[in-house]
Parts: C-alpha cells; sequence; structure tokens
C-alpha cells in the first residue's frame, strides 16, 4: 500500500461543519407537507477534480479528528481530512460500498480493533466484502488476514450493526438479485464471517441501514419504496412497508441512500437519497411519514448517505455520484444544524443509546430435527431419571404427527406416531394395577381430543394406550397440561380449543383393565384463543395463556370454582402478542419462577412462582459455539432437578420455530438454568 505523504488534521471543523440558511428552494419537483425542502449552503468539496465521482462515503474518528472515506470505485479509497485536503488513498481495491465499525453506533460497543475501525469494502464486479483495519500513523489501509465474505454476485448495499444480544459485529450485505445477506464477525475481528441468514428482498434493493436500539433493519428498495425487518437473525424475517414511493407514498421513484439519526427515546430520523427530487427525505421511522425535506446546492444523484459520531456531534456524510462541472463529490454536515434549519430536535450522540442491555443466553444442545417440515415442534417435555439424572429424557411434540423421544444430547432416540399431537406434559407415579407409571398425554388435533401414553424411562421408549383416547367437542384441541392434585392425590389433565380459549378438566384414572377412564369435571371459559398451559401441583394452581390478552391464574382444585387473577397482560409493555408456552422452575420451599414464552418478542419472561407473581425479568436466547438461537417459540419446559455436571440447577428446553444455521426443520433448544440465573440475577 503506498498513500499519498500525509497532511497533518486539524481539530477545527469551521469549514466542514457550516451553517445551514433559512431560506427555501423557489423551483423544486417534490414538497413536504406543503413545504419546498431547506437548503444547506455549500460544503465540504472532498473530492478533487480529475477523480471518479463518489459512489459511496463514510466518517471515522481518528483522536478527536473525523476522517473522510470516499469510495471511487476503481479508483481505490481515499480519505481527507475535516478541511477536504486528501492525506492518504489505497488503489488496489475497487471500492464501491464502504462501512466503518468503529464502535460510534452503540455506547457499549467495544472497539472493533485496538489500533483502528473496522472498515469493510465491497468490491466492485466481484461480489466480495472485505474486511481492513483503518488507522496506524500515518493513516494507513490494511487488508485483515481473514477470508472476504462471498456474496456470489454484485454488492447493491451493505451496512452494519453490533448485535445488543449476541454483542457480535454483524453485516448485511444486499445483492443486485435482491437478496439480504446477514454475516457474523468473531469477536475480535480476527476469524471468519459466519453467514447467518438470508432473506428475500427483491430485485432492486439496494442500500440499508440498522437502527441499533430497536434492532431493526431499514432497506431501501429503489422504486418500491423504504422496508422494514428485525436485524436480529431469530427476528422474524418479513419485510414491511415504511415509506412508499408515488403514487402510493411521497418519495420519488428513484432512491439511493438511506442513514439513520436517533431522536431519543427510542425514536429516529431516517434519511434516503431522493433522486429523482435532488433531495434528502426525512422520514419519521414511528409511522413513516416523510416530515421533511434538505438539499445542497448543485446536488446531483446522492448515491451514499452516512451518520458518524467520531467527536460526539452526529455528521452526516452524502457522496454525490454525479460527475457534471458542479459536482461537489463528498459533503459534510452537521446535524444539529440540519435538525435546527428543519425545526427538529438536537441529534442524540451515542452516548445517549445506553441503558440496560437485553440479557441473552446461549444453548448448549440442539435436538434434532422433528420429522416434519413446516410448522411441526410445538411443545417439549422433561422426563427427570430417579436413579441417574445423566439418562433424563426430553419429549418433543412435533404437530404434524407424532412425538419424539430425545436424549440430553440432543440425539433423537425414537418417534412415536401418533397424530397432530400439539402440546406434552407428563407425570409420575400414576398407578395402572400395582405398578406406578409414567403418564404423557398429548392434545390431539387429528382426533379432536387428548392422546395418553405410558414412558418407560429406562426401555426409552413411549407406547399409546390407544383404548384410552379421550375423545371431546373441541373443534381444535390446542394447549395441554397435567394436574396432581395435593389435596387427595388424583391425576388430571387439562385441555384447551384453539378457537374460543374454551378449557376442558378431565380427571384420570385406572379403568381396571391395563387402560386409563375419564371424567369431565368442568370447563374453563377463557376467552380467546389460548395454548400456554401449566399446573402447579404443589400449589394447586392452573396458568394458561390467553396468547393476545395474558396470562391468568386459576385455582386448579375444581371444587375451588372459577375466579382468577391476571399475572400479566399487553398493557405493561412487557408481554408482546402471542404470549405462548409456560413452565414452572420450582424450589422445594414453593418458591421459584413461571416462565412464559414471550414469542412476539422472540423473549421469555420470568414471574415469581409464588405471592403475586411479580415480574422478574426477560431474557433471549441467541446463537453460541455453533448453535443458532431460539425464536418464535411455542412451547417450552423447564426443571430444577440437577441433571449433571452440564446442568446443576436444571434446564430450559424450548421449541424454535427459526431453525437458522443450518438451515432445517424445526427443533428443540437446550439452556442450562443457570447460565439464566447468573445472567438475570436471581436468587
Amino acid at each position: 500500500m503506498a498513500p499519498s505523504s500525509p497532511v497533518p488534521i486539524r481539530s477545527t471543523l469551521s469549514t466542514l461543519l457550516l451553517a445551514l440558511t433559512a431560506p427555501f428552494a423557489t423551483a423544486f419537483a417534490h414538497h413536504v407537507n406543503g413545504h419546498h425542502p431547506a437548503i444547506v449552503p455549500d460544503a465540504v468539496r472532498a473530492i478533487p477534480q480529475g477523480l471518479s465521482s463518489p459512489s459511496d462515503a463514510a466518517v471515522v474518528s481518528v483522536g478527536d479528528n473525523p476522517v473522510v472515506l470516499a469510495a471511487l470505485g476503481e479508483n481505490g479509497l481515499a480519505w481527507f481530512d475535516a478541511d477536504g485536503a486528501e492525506i492518504g488513498r489505497e488503489r488496489a481495491v475497487n471500492t464501491e460500498l464502504v462501512e466503518v465499525l468503529d464502535g460510534n453506533t452503540l455506547a457499549d460497543a467495544p472497539s472493533a480493533l485496538a489500533e483502528g475501525a473496522l472498515v469493510a469494502i465491497a468490491e466492485g464486479g466481484s461480489g466480495q466484502v472485505s474486511l481492513h483495519r483503518f488507522g496506524g500513523d500515518p493513516l494507513r489501509l490494511e487488508r485483515l488476514d481473514v477470508p472476504s465474505l462471498d456474496a456470489g454476485d454484485e454488492v447493491t448495499g451493505l451496512c452494519h450493526t453490533f448485535s445488543p444480544l449476541s454483542r457480535t459485529w454483524q453485516l448485511f450485505v444486499v445483492t443486485d438479485s435482491g437478496e439480504v445477506q446477514q454475516w457474523g464477525l468473531s469477536a475480535n475481528a480476527g476469524g471468519a464471517a459466519q453467514r447467518l441468514r438470508s432473506l428475500p428482498a427483491g430485485k432492486g434493493a439496494a442500500h440499508c441501514v440498522v437502527d441499533t436500539a430497536r434492532r431493526d433493519l431499514y432497506l431501501v428498495h429503489e422504486s418500491l419504496g423504504v422496508w422494514r425487518t428485525g436485524a436480529e437473525p431469530e427476528s422474524d424475517p418479513s419485510f414491511t412497508s415504511v415509506a412508499p414511493t408515488a403514487p402510493h407514498g411521497e418519495l420519488g421513484e428513484e432512491l439511493k441512500g438511506l442513514a439513520l439519526v436517533p431522536a431519543g427515546d427510542g425514536a429516529a430520523w431516517l434519511l434516503v437519497s431522493d433522486v429523482e427530487a435532488a433531495r434528502i427525505a426525512v422520514i419519521d421511522t414511528a409511522d413513516g411519514a416523510v416530515r421533511h425535506a434538505f438539499t445542497v446546492p448543485n446536488l446531483g444523484e446522492a448515491e451514499g448517505l452516512s451518520v458518524a459520531a467520531p467527536d460526539g456531534r452526529v455528521l452526516l456524510a452524502i457522496a454525490d455520484e454525479d460527475d457534471g462541472p458542479d459536482s461537489r463529490g463528498v459533503r459534510v454536515l452537521a446535524w444539529d444544524d440540519v435538525a435546527s434549519a428543519l425545526g427538529l430536535s438536537p441529534a442524540f450522540t451515542p452516548d445517549t443509546l445506553g441503558g440496560l442491555a437485553p440479557v441473552a443466553v446461549q444453548p448448549t444442545v440442539e435436538t434434532g430435527p422433528v420429522t416434519h417440515h413446516g410448522d411441526a415442534a410445538d411443545d417439549p417435555a422433561i422426563w427427570v431419571h430417579p436413579g441417574d439424572p445423566a439418562r433424563s429424557l426430553v419429549l418433543g411434540s412435533d404437530k404434524q404427527g407424532g412425538i419424539h423421544l430425545y436424549d440430553l444430547q440432543g440425539n433423537d432416540l425414537g418417534f412415536t406416531p401418533a397424530g397432530r399431537i400439539n402440546n406434552v406434559d407428563l407425570r409420575d407415579g400414576f398407578v395402572l394395577g400395582a405398578n406406578e407409571h409414567t403418564l404423557v398425554a398429548g392434545s390431539d388435533r387429528t382426533r379432536h381430543g387428548v392422546a395418553l401414553f405410558l414412558l418407560d424411562g429406562a426401555a426409552r421408549t413411549l407406547t399409546e394406550l390407544t383404548d384410552s383416547f379421550i375423545a371431546t367437542d373441541l373443534a381444535d384441541p390446542y394447549g395441554l397440561c397435567l394436574y396432581r392434585s395435593e389435596r387427595d392425590g388424583s391425576y388430571q389433565v387439562v385441555v384447551n380449543n384453539a378457537d374460543d380459549g374454551r378449557a376442558l378438566q378431565f380427571l384420570l384414572t385406572d379403568d381396571g383393565q391395563g387402560g386409563i377412564a375419564h371424567e369431565l369435571l368442568r370447563e374453563i371459559p377463557v376467552g380467546a384463543q389460548a395454548e400456554g398451559c401449566v399446573a402447579d401441583d404443589e400449589h394447586g394452581t392452573l396458568f394458561i395463556a390467553e396468547e393476545e390478552h395474558g396470562i391468568w391464574k386459576y385455582s386448579a382444585e375444581t371444587a375451588d370454582g372459577l375466579d382468577r387473577i391476571l399475572v400479566d397482560s399487553f398493557e405493561h409493555d412487557r408481554l408482546v402478542p402471542d404470549v405462548e408456552g409456560l413452565a414452572l422452575w420450582k424450589r422445594a420451599d414453593g418458591s421459584g419462577y413461571l416462565v412464559a414464552s414471550n414469542q412476539g418478542n422472540d423473549s421469555y419472561l420470568l414471574y415469581q412462582r409464588a405471592g403475586d407473581h411479580a415480574y422478574v425479568g426477560e431474557f433471549f436466547i441467541v446463537a453460541g459455539d455453533g448453535i443458532d438461537g431460539a425464536s418464535e417459540t411455542d412451547g417450552l419446559e423447564v426443571t430444577s432437578a440437577p441433571l449433571g455436571p452440564d446442568y446443576p440447577q436444571g434446564l430450559l428446553v424450548v421449541q424454535d420455530g427459526r431453525n437458522l444455521a443450518p438451515r432445517e426443520r424445526q427443533n428443540f433448544k437446550i439452556v442450562p438454568w443457570h447460565a439464566i440465573s447468573e445472567s438475570l440475577q436471581l436468587d
């Protein structure tokens, strides 16, 4: 590498941050709320004449000084000081897009590299994204000795995030065919990148930006508008339209660069280059409305936008690809000045994005995939071996056809075909004849009732009691849980209906002929659709999750009536529809935790098991040690029984609705409970 002779970086930003004038343009094709876009006076002309026009730009912090990076295609990457003087160039890399990962996107994000910023470059014509270190004295660009990201297609968009969940750097690479690839980088940026997932966005998808605070990815489709999806690998992969182009929205029909400016309290302004109108549109991320717009003199084609805060002040870099005689190349503006002219609140610098980071844990084991494709895995149950905890078992329903049996290493020990079993639960000690058995029950959507099984833990087999099937009038049996009464030692099963939330509670007894008899004890009117269900045998309580309302507690004893208490609802901004699986982590003294699948947020909530069931905390399950995380969880189960050195406080099993890496049929993830306890600082 042979950069030109360095020029001292001047700390003053007097020539970089020019004040905005109040007048508005007098001739403009597009208006915002009835006004013309505000005009910003001429700013830094960063690219000297005679060079190719910049396709992208970024601002990086060097000490207390901003340095502007300009992507010049076949002419490489050039960098400029605060006054627009070129201080270095790397000609060996064909630079179409440039992205800087320097820790300024999140207050507590660690430095990417000890000796400079991490720079990702989309190399023109190769489909490669290479990683570089930018720093040193003199400043230089040095390619890291790691494999490039191979997108397999021309790269049209490049953006990054520092995940607040997994605490890792991630790159989003948009390709010419309309694929959005999400790549994870190793913690020290010194290892090979791993592709986490791919999302179809449609041809025409290009520039992107991530709202780290809200974990959202924004994407420009050049002719359709701005779209949004979740930025975490485990988030819902669907895209939602934010701001469409004309005639359905206020944006022009040719869009380019995209950037985001935090506005405090989780709000943000989204900036998009509206090339047709020669303006930068300012979009409110709360509702997708185009609130404002501004421009600069002789703005031609604003290809790339970038926001950074190298010295605590938020700067906006605009790469103008127009190569006309009046082109200004890269301009850098102070966002506070833009905000003042547009009547907006000052920008929030990265140190105001702090707060408590979300709690995340990692699975240590995943089961093999279930037999059927699509939405198949649903609900697990745990059997604890009384003599050898390491030989305990996990049962997992495949709601397309039966129940899987797994060991604690995730190995599939066998599949029992039994119809569309949605939820499963088990209890030890059920007496048939003179022997005690482990009773397993499953809600059967094929035969509209409850299927009953016996589990032989020693032989690791599951046998259906076909003659003991419980037929019901439920159109779609959905959630299910077993209950063993402390009052009279009876065994009972609760099953609810998917359509109306109506639940039925049956008494189960030995029929004297090797099977199980049943008797309907009561009907429980939950309300709307409900699934998650768990009974606390010791406390005699029953918890049912009404999917779009909250968590209810009833007495599990039919003699106590149908009075109920609302444990939590969506009004408290913790639960996000749907609330799904429920389970109990128990201590011998009656304390412990109620665990709920907060499916709408891909997270899990804890409440106190006893008392008023106070809210304890929230955690996420993210990828780790070669196992992807868990999301869109339906059913879960937990045990507090010590299950060997890997699970000294028990474990949590959750259904994974999106089995991402590798992309496979759905399965179940196992998390040691002590990891949850330590992360949430439980008692």
